[in-house]
């Protein structure tokens, strides 16, 4: 805009001097010419302009060329822009009128689509009277239909001429004259529209004329019935034949005038003659609109006199009316359910012969069966089809019987009997064609798996044969051949039941055929008798077999490839394996060819190093594909398969070709050695010649022998010099001969031989050397970039390396993401590596073409080297921005994978804090239990009586361990807070890990900012990563230790519960009969015990602690341990007590204590010893009881945390479990 508003003002300036712009002078063409402009439309020029033109001036007005040219310049462009402008006008223009043709085009079509809606009710009449409205009807479409298609075309050629408009190529002119036709396609269009509408305007005329011509037939028909011999009657049949009359003269007239519209449709004039008025007659319009209303006027007052006149018959009517009501009603149902089955039967034959269509298109003797099949198929659905559809017309036409008016009753009923006789007809055809259908579906299933079967065979067959053609070497190849062969069994079962299937499906469908064609009234409606259940069960099999069949031989098949592929890799491989040998051996010789030359032979050995070193690369391609495919085939991969063989083949091949060059790179070795040892002859005897040419002051006669033999020896020198560097060209281009391999091998070596026998080079020594010096700047300036470019691919890899590995290492999805981002920008590294690589060996290769040509080396050939090295700079650069673009991505993928380690650092430092907290409060409770205890001891000690002793050692173990329990509770708290601490450095770190991770995306993101940037930012993120990793260790630490701790609690309760039960003491003044209530108390509690651990199973699926052999014997010897250290105080507390223990104590019952019910006397000195160890083992095997207890509770901690919150709720039953131990 900027440059069009300059040169506005500029023009604006320049006319107000030139009077408005009118023209000045003639343009100088030939300057236009060298702005490559043929000339300016106006001929403006400014290099002379005379003075009248300048007001207050004289003299006349000089403008510079300089000026001038600018000037013409600013003026070209000017016009430029106005033929812009005015293009776009002729294209707006254009549009306007395509628009207005489209809506012209869109309304005809409406007024068509309206004009044959209209008339469509009298094509499906087939009255009689009839005809005329019916050939009027015919050319209201055809005239409609022509009119909506002509304006359609005008439309399509309004849009051809806009898009013709738009060329780029299209001149001011060549546009206009597009966008006038455009504007006259538009006319057409308008034109043909209004025909259109005219012709709406005539069917709707003639519907009207025709809809009064039938209530004036329906008005004669009734007046014929009797009784209507009224005066009403008679006037009302005058006014229906009037209306008669005046409908078929609309008819008449419309179908007159329609066709003259036709013909001037289909001729039209040119677009400036064409006339609406003349090609649809307005007046013939007026004449059909106006006999139109006045037939639909009589029609409409013979109706009411009819009506009238019908008055008085009514009643009789209306009593019949209600007696064959009934029967009118059951033939229409049975009407409308013979339609119903006609309809599903015409639709079931529709998808009958559906499914069969495809078997129709195909060619092929194979097909012979499913195409009988389908054949049947057709021909049966066809015949059921029609056959519904014959009795859906029957019972169609028996409901119209029994509606006829002046029907009786009896004749009624009949017909209603017969419409149901033929409902029930056609709902049996319905069924009919639907079996057909189901046999349809089984027959296109089994064609297609036959097909797929027939395709498996030939697939199959060639891998077979592809397979035996591989070395008999691998292992693989047998396997693959059995797979191949029996994939085609199966494909040739599957055929088989296929086949088998068109055969019954052909039998079955002939004889349904038959039976259908057959069948006579009354109808026998039996399916069985028409087509055979267990034929399309038998059919429905064959073809699910056939289809499975074809899947598993397919399947077979694609294992066979993939075998195949395998094999293959595998001789591909093995072959790799002697080309990297001899390729090896090739180099060798080289190195031996480089031991008797300088220099020259360099580029030889490199080339010859260079192949070796890529017949072992493709060696370990072969090996790696090999392996690749295998692994593919163990994953029945087909396509990875195949790939990966493919690999192995091509990797065995190009070391093939490997191992040729080395060899021929070889001979080119010794050819080098032999054309630098000729060189250096040549200049031998070139400083020879030259220090004679210097020596002669004055020739005489010998001196002149003495040059020219100086002479002839240079030239010697010089023709075997260019022997030899002939030789050493041929060896090279050996490799390139269209020969067999060995061949080009044998060639090499012949060339060779040449130019060691020659041993002879020439070469000038100044402007060549020269040259060669500046080519080898060259060369090592692209060797450089060469080594550059392998560097950013490398750091590239490494950088795309990095980014996948963290990013499967940390599951992050965001590292996923950015890994993938890396990928591609490591292709677009690698794409251009790869065009530096190009160049470098396209400016290689001409440097090696310059420097062992025989020509001179020239200018031209240095400075195109030189200009290709420089693209090559510019290549290199793009390749280092483009590795910073994936430096930068790989660090934003480490960072987002250091974030996502972060996350979860902290959500396990949240886990193990949880379980701190829940290892705490079980610490606290079982801290409550033992002081509880200690508190029971402590008062039960200071109530023991003669038991004190005892009491006061159990009261203060008690404390010791309440004493033990508290400092556990203490160090459960505190490893608890450093927990939670951790949990909470563990949120903190991963937060900052996020904000670093955040500020990388963006540092990534910025186009100017450095791998360092983002490298710091990810650097921050895996720093916070590593912190909330130490913090998730600390955590778990802590929450071991707070576990430890609770399990130390645990142990002390063990430890006091047992002692408890193990020292309970036998006061001086207790009876045994208070022992012995305590011992049954004890039982109670232990079966209370056996109910809570069957509880425990039962609601919390708690698995009960098993011990092994081992820990059962350890408890055994223990409780041996126990009893016998206790039997023994026991044996001296008695003897003490039996001294002082009156005789008669009480007598103890019996009850729940098993020595009790054989001994119910009193106790005395024989019987008082065995029931205190009777009590005394009932209170061991409660305090074993009461460990397996404590094991089990310690079991439900340590499986779940979460049953601490199921323990509390028994906790009040566990202590006084603890406690009454």
């Amino acid at each position: 805009m900027k440059n069009y508003f300059t040169i506005t003002f500029y023009l604006l300036i320049f006319c107000t001097h030139v009077n408005n712009g009118n023209i000045i002078n003639r343009t100088n063409n030939t300057e236009n010419t060298n702005r490559k402009k043929t000339s300016l439309r106006n001929g403006f020029s400014s290099k002379n302009v005379p003075t009248h033109y300048v007001e207050n001036n004289t003299e006349t007005l000089q403008i510079s060329d300089g000026e001038s040219n600018k000037l013409d310049e600013l003026l070209v462009q000017a016009q430029d822009g106005t033929d812009e402008k005015q293009n776009e006008k002729e294209i707006e223009r254009a549009e306007k009128a395509k628009t207005g043709a489209h809506d012209a085009a869109a309304e005809a079509s409406k007024a068509k689509d309206k004009a044959i809606e209209v008339v469509q009710q009298i094509e499906e009449g087939d009255e009689e009277g009839q005809a005329d409205a019916k050939k009027a009807a015919d050319k209201i479409k055809e005239a409609a239909t022509a009119a909506a298609t002509k304006a359609q075309e005008a439309s399509e050629k309004a849009t051809e001429k806009v898009n013709s408009t738009k060329e780029d190529n299209k001149s001011s002119e060549e546009a206009g004259k597009e966008a006038g036709a455009a504007e006259a396609a538009e006319k057409d269009a308008v034109f043909f529209k209004d025909v259109a509408k005219k012709v709406e305007e005539i069917a709707a005329a003639v519907a009207k004329a025709e809809n009064a011509r039938k209530k004036a037939e329906e008005v004669k028909k009734g007046l014929g019935e009797p009784p209507h011999g009224s005066e009403k009657a008679t006037e009302a049949e005058k006014e229906a034949k009037q209306a008669l009359e005046q409908a078929k003269e609309a008819a008449k007239n419309a179908t007159e005038t329609l066709e003259k519209t036709l013909d001037t449709i289909k001729n039209p004039k040119e677009n400036s003659e064409k006339k609406v008025e003349e090609t649809v007659e307005e007046e013939k319009i007026k004449e059909i609109k106006r006999l139109a209303d006045e037939a639909e006027k009589a029609a409409d007052k013979a109706s009411s006199l009819k009506s009238e006149a019908d008055a008085d018959a009514q009643k009789e009517k209306e009593r019949v009316a209600a007696e064959l009501a009934a029967q009118k009603g059951r033939a229409e149902k049975a009407k409308t359910g013979a339609q119903n089955a006609a309809t599903e039967a015409e639709t079931a034959k529709d998808k009958a012969i559906e499914e069969v269509k495809q078997i129709e298109k195909g060619e092929g003797e194979e097909q012979e069966d499913a195409k009988k099949a389908a054949e049947k198929v057709k021909d049966a659905a066809t015949e059921a089809a029609t056959k519904a559809q014959e009795a859906s017309k029957k019972a169609a036409e028996k409901e119209n019987a029994a509606k006829q008016d002046g029907k009786s009753l009896e004749d009624s009923k009949s017909e209603a009997c017969a419409a149901e006789e033929a409902e029930k007809d056609a709902v049996f055809f319905k069924d009919v064609a639907k079996k057909v259908e189901e046999i349809a579906a089984d027959v296109a299933k089994a064609e297609k798996a036959r097909k797929k079967a027939e395709e498996v065979k030939l697939e199959a067959q060639a891998i077979k044969a592809d397979a035996d053609k591989i070395s008999e070497s691998s292992e693989k190849r047998k396997g693959a051949s059995e797979k191949a062969t029996q994939a085609e069994l199966q494909g040739n079962q599957a055929v088989q039941d296929a086949k088998k299937a068109f055969e019954q499906a052909t039998q079955v469908l002939e004889k349904t055929v038959g039976s259908l064609k057959s069948t006579t009234e009354p109808l026998e409606r039996k399916i069985e008798k028409i087509i055979e259940e267990e034929k399309i069960k038998e059919i429905n099999r064959l073809s699910d077999a056939a289809e499975k069949g074809a899947e598993s031989a397919k399947n077979v098949k694609i294992e066979a490839e993939i075998a195949t592929a395998v094999a293959k890799a595998e001789a591909a491989n093995e072959e790799a394996n002697k080309e990297e040998a001899a390729a090896d051996e090739a180099k060798n010789r080289a190195y031996e060819a480089g031991k008797f030359a300088k220099s020259g032979v360099k580029s030889a050995i490199t080339k010859a190093e260079n192949a070796a070193n890529r017949a072992i690369d493709l060696a370990d391609d072969a090996f790696l594909a090999t392996k690749a495919a295998e692994e593919a085939q163990s994953k029945n991969d087909l396509d990875l398969a195949k790939k990966k063989a493919s690999e192995a083949v091509e990797a065995a091949v190009k070391a093939k070709t490997a191992k040729v060059e080395a060899e021929i790179a070889a001979e080119m070795a010794k050819a080098e050695a032999a054309k630098e040892e000729a060189k250096n002859a040549e200049e031998e005897a070139k400083k020879a010649k030259n220090r004679m040419d210097e020596l002669i002051k004055t020739e005489t006669p010998e001196l002149k022998s003495a040059k020219s033999k100086a002479e002839n020896t240079f030239s010697i020198a010089k023709s075997q010099a260019q022997i030899a560097l002939q030789a050493a060209k041929e060896t090279e281009e050996a490799e390139k001969a269209t020969l067999e391999e060995a061949q080009k091998v044998q060639l090499a070596k012949d060339k060779a031989s040449q130019a060691v026998a020659a041993a002879q080079a020439a070469k000038d020594a100044k402007i060549q050397a020269e040259k060669a010096e500046q080519i080898a700047v060259l060369i090592t300036k692209v060797e450089v970039a060469k080594t550059d470019a392998a560097d950013l691919a490398k750091e590239a890899q490494t950088a795309r390396e990095e980014a996948e590995t963290v990013a499967a290492k940390s599951k992050s999805e965001e590292a996923s993401i950015t890994a993938s981002k890396v990928a591609k920008e490591e292709a677009v590294v690698t794409s251009k590596v790869k065009e530096v690589t190009e160049a470098v060996a396209e400016v290689l290769q001409k440097a090696k073409e310059a420097v062992e040509n025989v020509a001179p080396i020239g200018e031209e050939t240095v400075q195109a080297i030189k200009r290709r090295a420089d693209q090559m700079e510019t290549e290199l650069g793009e390749a280092k921005k483009a590795k910073e673009k994936t430096q930068k991505a790989a660090e934003l993928a480490k960072a987002q994978a250091a974030k996502e380690e972060a996350n979860k650092a902290k959500e396990a430092s949240e886990e193990a804090r949880k379980k701190a907290t829940e290892a705490l409060e079980a610490a606290k409770g079982i801290e409550k239990l033992v002081a509880a205890e200690a508190k029971e001891a402590t008062d039960a000690a200071t109530q023991a009586g003669n038991a004190a002793t005892e009491a006061e050692k159990h009261a203060k173990e008690a404390k010791d361990a309440a004493a033990q329990a508290e400092n556990a509770a203490t160090e459960a708290e505190k490893h608890a807070k450093e927990a939670k601490d951790a949990a909470e450095q563990a949120e903190t770190q991963a937060k900052k890990a996020a904000e670093a991770t955040a500020e990388a995306a963006k540092e990534e993101k910025k186009p100017d900012a450095t791998v360092a940037e983002v490298k710091k930012q990810a650097d921050k993120a895996e720093a916070a990563a590593n912190e909330a990793k130490a913090a998730h260790g600390k955590a778990e630490e802590a929450a071991e230790l707070t576990q430890k701790q609770m399990l130390k609690l645990q142990k002390i309760i063990e430890t006091l519960n047992v002692q408890q039960i193990i020292t309970v003491p036998l006061g001086e003044d207790d009876d045994v009969t208070d022992s012995q209530d305590e011992v049954n108390e004890e039982g109670e509690e232990a079966n209370e015990e056996e109910e809570f651990k069957e509880k425990a199973v039962v609601e919390y699926d708690v698995e009960m602690p098993e011990k092994d052999d081992k820990e059962e014997e350890e408890e055994e010897e223990e409780e041996e341990k126990e009893e016998n250290g206790v039997k023994e105080e026991t044996v001296e507390k008695d003897e003490k007590e039996e001294k002082t223990q009156e005789k008669g104590n009480d007598s103890v019952g019996e009850k729940n204590h098993p020595q009790n019910k054989q001994n119910s006397a009193p106790l005395d000195d024989d019987n008082a010893y065995k029931s205190l160890e009777g009590n005394y083992k009932s209170d061991t095997h409660d305090g074993k009881e009461a460990k397996e207890l404590l094991k089990v509770v310690t079991s439900l901690v340590d499986s779940d945390t979460t049953v601490l919150d199921t323990f509390k709720d028994f906790e009040k039953d566990f202590s006084q479990f603890i406690f009454s131990n």
